[in-house]
């Protein structure tokens, strides 16, 4: 396998992975897309000179897809998703998040003087079908005095989403505080007030993102006793080039070009399946979903205009991955150590549920930012340094 490290060296494999797909309406977009820890498995070569040209690229294209998305192509996933049996995924990660949140919000509620409020961040706000879960929580169960005790701050990068949000915050019967911001969270991060959000949020949202240096971002944004709340979707289906030949070969594109995939990565036959077995049963499971909603997604797009065209590589990686990189960026998960430590955590059952019992491709986590003492060592590590300016001598 060829190694990756320069511009040009990058730029050439995306070519050459965009011809093994073409002619097919689900293509892999950019390897930058993928999460950092896989890198390596791709031939990536990560340095000081290439980190924020990678980190940069896999931005431009996402934000080009949310840019570029449309009914038809939103319409084509969520039939996909029906058909791949993960129809509960997106709304059930959203009222696990807002049953498990809710809790720790009227707990830290009861520990702070009644004319102080929480300030709570959500990140990809959307519709606004995460804060909207959480008032429907605070209704049901006769809370809505609590929300009088929160400011919310709403961040959407679509302006269109945005005007449905403050509709529908409008017309629910349970009246918030509520700044509205229209930009990304790249954009908005260096703005973010130091220690000040109580509360962070996020459904779907955190797969795009490609290295951990959010979570050691959102431990400084967040104050002490600040909690992180968050719903997504995990697999390793892009771990391993490997793993892309069945999905090649059940998307039905040439044999010489999947031979030709193969040849370019050092696959060898079989190598795919050997590399699935080592997995985990649920990992297993979780990528066996997602082959079937990129099956199923090909077929829905045959239906729409040729030119829609689905790209597929996300920071998806495995929920232990995850969580690991959450205790690194100065968080707990621990439930033990959070009911004794952190004041939110008294009424919370368990801090992490996965929607699915087979498998935890969805799945919502509660973790707690460490005292300072203890969260120091974890954030400095977890802290990126800005990458030079300097243009890379490695550079096309």
């Amino acid at each position: 396998m060829k190694s990756c490290r320069t511009t040009r060296d990058i730029e050439e494999r995306d070519r050459f992975i965009d011809k093994i797909f073409f002619g097919l309406r689900t293509i892999p977009g950019t390897l930058c897309r993928i999460s950092s820890r896989y890198q390596q498995n791709w031939g990536t070569v990560i340095d000081g000179w290439n980190a924020g040209y990678i980190e940069n690229k896999a931005v431009e294209s996402i934000y080009e897809d949310w840019r570029k998305g449309g009914s038809d192509i939103h319409r084509a996933i969520e039939n996909a998703i029906d058909r791949a049996s993960l129809d509960a995924g997106n709304k059930e990660l959203n009222e696990i998040l807002a049953g498990r949140t809710v809790p720790v919000i009227q707990a830290m509620l009861d520990t702070i003087p009644a004319s102080s409020c929480l300030n709570i961040l959500d990140i990809g706000a959307g519709d606004g079908d995460t804060t909207i879960a959480m008032l429907d929580v605070l209704r049901a169960h006769d809370l809505e005095k609590l929300a009088d005790r929160c400011h919310f701050c709403l961040l959407e990068p679509s302006h269109k989403k945005m005007a449905k949000l403050g509709d529908r915050l409008d017309n629910h019967p349970v009246k918030v505080k509520r700044t509205l911001i229209s930009t990304t969270f790249e954009n908005y991060a260096p703005q973010m007030p130091e220690s000040y959000f109580n509360i962070v949020t996020a459904n779907a949202v955190f797969h795009h993102m490609t290295t951990p240096s959010y979570l050691g971002l959102l431990n400084r944004k967040l104050a002490d006793g600040g909690v992180l709340a968050v719903g997504d979707w995990y697999l390793t289906l892009w771990s391993q080039p490997a793993f892309l030949v069945p999905v090649l070969q059940k998307l039905k594109a040439d044999e010489d070009k999947i031979q030709r995939f193969k040849a370019y990565f050092g696959i060898k036959e079989g190598d795919w399946i050997t590399m699935s077995q080592k997995l985990p049963k649920e990992e297993q499971k979780s990528n066996e979903h997602m082959v079937d909603y990129i099956c199923f997604l090909q077929d829905e797009l045959r239906h729409i205009s040729a030119r829609s065209r689905v790209k597929l590589f996300e920071a998806h990686q495995s929920l232990k991955e995850t969580l690991s990189d959450v205790h690194d960026s100065g968080f707990t998960t621990n439930l033990e150590e959070l009911k004794e430590k952190h004041r939110g955590f008294v009424k919370v059952r368990e801090t992490v549920t996965n929607v699915y019992t087979e498998c935890n491709i969805a799945s919502v986590y509660l973790a707690g930012k460490l005292p300072r003492q203890l969260a120091h060592r974890q954030q400095a590590l977890a802290k990126v340094e800005p990458q030079p300016k300097t243009k890379s001598p490695f550079a096309a």
